[in-house]
């Protein structure tokens, strides 16, 4: 009988550490071990080395972090704690219980940053460009990438895979995201302002742990992969995004006024016009208008 591999998913309580802990565990192959928040704090490196070396896992996979982007920019310290000094906590975790593990480090579309007008890409980032952080969530999760890739070169015998897997804009039933915002926005008569110049790369987090599971399970060596839903060129913007939600409402969505403004003038913090990221060395996901439209179906039935 085949020994099942253990996989700790760490910030397995967020949005997508919810959907990797339900997804992967329908293998019969893998034992999940979810660690939320307030059971492992890793920016505390004894309660890291106490998880780590209590579980000895195969497979790490780190989920944990401060996504707002405003919390980070007024608490720098709290943020890099976390994003940053945590990944290293869990690094260090490893090579302190002996065993040898696999490392995925989950990071964002956000580190490419290229705020000004010429630098960014609407139509895309791939896996080998270079990131251009600019806020400090976006310098938080461009250093957790490098500290990742340095201790790999520098420890292979700990480390036996390592992986930085990007994700773009996620949704998903963990919790309230921006499908949910506007889908019930659409249905009342209220107003709704929005960034009318950015472009996403929205995917369903079932999507993403659908791809991460073929990482896990290929035969792929250790490196940088975008885990994303398919768009086309000069696709998703958010009024791309409500337009899709509203066909899929049809009657019963309200006359929304619906107000496009500048993106300065919505986020307090400078956002990246395009956080479209390619997916050059995975099988493809679906395309983004196609996994909406079953997300919808699947979960606000009309």
């Amino acid at each position: 009988m085949t020994k099942k591999q253990k996989i700790a998913i760490i910030g397995s309580g967020g949005l997508l550490g919810q959907e990797l802990v339900s997804y992967l565990s329908l293998s019969d192959k893998s034992t999940i071990i979810p660690l939320e928040h307030g059971e492992i704090e890793i920016e505390d490196p004894e309660s890291t080395d106490k998880n780590i070396i209590k579980h000895l896992p195969d497979i790490i996979i780190n989920c944990a972090a401060i996504p707002n982007v405003d919390i980070c920019e007024k608490d720098p310290d709290k943020c890099f704690g976390i994003n940053t000094d945590g990944v290293t906590n869990i690094l260090n975790s490893i090579k302190k219980s002996g065993s040898s593990s696999a490392f995925i480090q989950i990071s964002s579309s956000e580190v490419f940053g290229r705020i000004k007008e010429g630098q960014y890409k609407i139509n895309g980032y791939k896996e080998d460009e270079a990131p251009d952080p600019i806020s400090v969530y976006q310098k938080s999760k461009t250093n957790a990438e490098k500290i990742t890739a340095q201790f790999a070169r520098k420890n292979p015998e700990v480390l036996k895979r390592w992986y930085v897997t990007r994700a773009g804009w996620l949704y998903g039933k963990g919790r309230k995201t921006f499908v949910e915002s506007f889908l019930e926005a659409l249905q009342k008569k209220d107003a709704l302002t929005i960034v009318k110049n950015q472009w996403r790369s929205p995917t369903w987090t079932k999507d993403f742990a659908k791809g991460l599971s073929e990482l896990i399970n290929g035969e792929c060596e250790s490196g940088i992969y975008h885990i994303v839903s398919e768009v086309k060129e000069g696709e998703a913007t958010t009024m791309d995004v409500i337009e899709e939600i509203k066909k899929y409402l049809g009657d019963r969505t309200e006359k929304t006024k619906i107000e496009l403004v500048p993106r300065n003038e919505l986020f307090k913090t400078p956002r990246a016009p395009s956080n479209v990221i390619l997916n050059t060395k995975l099988p493809k996901l679906p395309y983004w208008r196609d996994s909406l439209q079953e997300y919808l179906k699947k979960y606000y039935p009309l």
